[in-house]
């Protein structure tokens, strides 16, 4: 079992025992807990600590909305891959905070099937502004339905989350110590005691009012126990002195106290804005107070899920009234009714035995756990299943024609652009994404249907190991990919139109560039030439026959290509040239890339031809502005002309007023609005911006000390 999850066992609240119930005392799960809250002090990591420290301020709300939109963001890159994979593994969350959505992502990238507990309705919960509240519930509802496992607390929790293939409802597990028998009735006259142990805050205007009104009663003495930080002085004071309001208290402790009572009283508020809450969510304190086998009293609204509970089985009373008036006028007729207090009590110690006992309650969520399919996509010998990381296109038969582009952590913000522009301009052409390195895509894969491919998933280490972290990845599509035939597109670069009719399928190599850069009749070597693509003077010494005039010199960012057009073994060889010989080749894979294309079209071994297919930001750009001008925010319909653009050099950035980044900026726009308003996803492209430059003023703050 590998938690990932804001609630843990180790942290003082109802949510965390419950998860020590469950996992930490039963010996057939070996847990492993990941700590979610950033270790390494990284750009994410110090923005996570800055709205941590915001979110205890009067700011406090916008950095909940912060945290929303991040949906655990930062913890990706503090999760380990998954230890011990001769065993079924299983990733388990609980719907809170932010972490469960850094598990849906963790148990997507490793293929391992994710159980999720939902407790409470989590989105009603938080102080967000109402665009964001949205937001949250779509995630909420998302991770529902990526679990593999739902575990609902309360069928009510279950049917308002919707249809699921295996969402089962588990009840909050009691723990299994007994009520103390050295408090049994001695007969003596004594008050009715009826206590209360839990939540003092949300519950707190409530039990104030019990209290004021029981608090001189002669025959009834109500107790409660708990944190009452946000009570008022004066009136803790006073129940404290009479004995009415008391601290916490250990475990052997507080069974003494409990197994007192002769009730015990369980709350639900009356508040308007908690109508889903107290629908949904199930009170923990009923499984756990039925054990002591005495009349539970369930005082709440009528819609809620403890009264509802108890009306439906008749194992408790329920008071569905407000006012604490009516909760003594019921508390006065079960003192006076000594038959109705046998029958309640039986009916808890029924319950205890039956549908509240922790031995079953238990053996289901064993039952469970065991019910769900472990089996991975590959044999675990295999070097797939050992990276824990299956392509998607493992086993998956060619497909004739797609686009292509990769994606690494550092440059998943442009990476959104280029899908959104691949399924703008091209909605049915199937897209491969290359995931270089650790980077959860899980979240892109399924909002454009991709086809993902992991470098660190593909058979070769060999391979791995020269195209992995580099302009190389690129390679993986020619050797590994999911296409006979494709388009590839960096991470900056963007469709502007549908250039498919341009796409020719009868060539191995097409070069997208609008012009030939060396005339055939040159005589002198251009000097970029040397800067860009390749040491001339000493390729030539072993390619004595390379002819390097004529081509359409072209940047690697954009062309399109048959499968193996270009073999592993010769860019290996390339790679092999260009450790001898220093400087033989120039910017990573695209000095290899020209040259192979141009030699290998020389000798007859490739079919290769240009088109004007490939704008970059060196080139004019005014029929560019005319098409945002007559589309604004949002991609033109029509463009002047169907093309690739490829914004290299200095990143696309709304901040970077020297930068030309418009239709970039258009196509991040589209990414974000497939799942936001216009507003939020100016909002999205703006956060990505600060948070890119922020590392750059935070760098040239420190030089301008330096120099002072």
């Amino acid at each position: 079992m590998i938690l990932i999850s804001s609630l843990t066992p180790d942290i003082p609240s109802a949510g965390s025992i419950i998860l020590r119930r469950h996992l930490v005392d039963n010996p057939e799960i070996d847990l492993q807990v990941i700590k979610t809250e950033p270790k390494k002090w990284t750009l994410r990591g110090i923005l996570r600590r800055i709205l941590g420290r915001v979110g205890r301020t009067k700011l406090s709300s916008f950095s909940q909305d912060a945290m929303v939109m991040w949906r655990g963001g930062w913890i990706d890159g503090e999760l380990p891959a998954p230890e011990g994979v001769e065993m079924p593994s299983v990733v388990m969350t609980v719907a809170h905070h932010e972490a469960c959505y850094a598990a849906m992502r963790y148990a997507k990238r490793y293929q391992l099937p994710l159980a999720t507990i939902f407790h409470d309705w989590w989105p009603d919960i938080p102080s967000v502004h109402g665009p964001f509240r949205s937001m949250l519930e779509r995630s909420f509802r998302e991770l529902y339905k990526e679990s593999s496992l739902a575990l609902c607390v309360s069928p009510r929790m279950k049917e308002v989350l919707g249809p699921h293939g295996n969402a089962k409802v588990l009840l909050p597990i009691p723990g299994v110590d007994r009520a103390d028998k050295n408090c049994l009735d001695t007969g003596a006259p004594a008050p009715f005691r009826l206590l209360y142990a839990g939540n003092l805050r949300e519950y707190g205007s409530m039990l104030m009012e019990a209290l004021e009104v029981f608090k001189d009663h002669p025959d009834i003495r109500l107790e409660v126990r708990g944190n009452s930080a946000s009570w008022p002085e004066s009136f803790k004071k006073e129940m404290e002195e009479r004995g009415l309001l008391l601290p916490y208290a250990s475990r052997a402790e507080l069974n003494i106290w409990l197994s007192s009572a002769d009730a015990f009283l369980i709350t639900q508020t009356f508040e308007e804005k908690d109508i889903r809450l107290m629908q949904t969510n199930f009170p923990s304190k009923l499984t756990e107070f039925a054990k002591f086998e005495k009349p539970l009293v369930l005082w709440g609204p009528e819609y809620a899920s403890g009264p509802k509970w108890a009306r439906e089985t008749g194992l408790g009373l329920v008071v569905d009234e407000e006012r604490a008036e009516f909760l003594k006028q019921a508390l006065e007729q079960l003192c006076e009714n000594k038959e109705e207090q046998g029958k309640l009590s039986q009916a808890a110690a029924d319950a205890a035995a039956g549908c509240f006992s922790p031995e079953l309650i238990q053996a289901e969520f064993v039952k469970h756990l065991n019910e769900l399919d472990y089996e991975r996509c590959e044999d675990a010998s295999s070097p797939r299943a050992a990276n824990g990381k299956p392509n998607k296109s493992d086993g998956v038969g060619r497909k004739p024609f797609g686009l292509v582009t990769a994606c690494h952590a550092g440059d998943k913000y442009m990476v959104g652009a280029t899908l959104a522009s691949m399924r703008h301009y091209c909605p049915d052409v199937p897209i491969c994404l290359i995931a270089d390195g650790d980077v959860d895509v899980s979240d892109l894969e399924k909002q454009y249907d991709l086809i993902v491919l992991r470098i660190d998933a593909l058979p070769s280490k060999e391979m791995r190991e020269m195209i992995g972290a580099s302009y190389r990845v690129k390679l993986a599509a020619m050797w590994e990919g999911p296409f006979e035939h494709y388009v590839w597109l960096d991470s900056d670069a963007i469709l502007w139109g549908d250039i498919r009719k341009y796409v020719r399928e009868d060539l191995d190599f097409q070069i997208f560039w609008p012009e030939i850069s060396i005339p055939d009749d040159a005589k002198e070597e251009p000097p970029w030439l040397a800067h860009f693509y390749f040491n001339l003077s000493e390729l030539k010494k072993l390619d004595p026959d390379f002819e390097w005039r004529g081509h359409p010199y072209f940047s690697a960012g954009a062309f399109a290509c048959r499968r193996n057009a270009i073999s592993y073994e010769e860019w290996v060889k390339m790679e092999q040239w260009g450790e001898k010989i220093p400087g033989l080749f120039e910017f990573q894979d695209q000095g290899i890339l020209n040259y192979l294309v141009f030699s290998k079209s020389q000798r007859g071994k490739m079919k290769v031809d240009w088109t004007d297919l490939q704008w970059s930001r060196s080139f004019e750009h005014h029929h560019l502005d005319e098409d945002c001008e007559n589309s604004g925010w949002s991609f033109p319909e029509e463009t002047s002309k169907a093309t690739v653009l490829h914004f290299c050099g200095r990143k696309p950035s709304t901040l970077d007023l020297n930068c030309y980044s418009r239709p970039f900026t258009i196509a991040r726009l589209g990414h974000h609005r497939m799942k936001h308003s216009k507003l939020v996803a100016w909002g999205q492209v703006l956060r990505e911006d600060a948070v890119l430059l922020a590392p750059k003023a935070w760098g040239k703050i420190k030089r301008g000390f330096g120099a002072g």
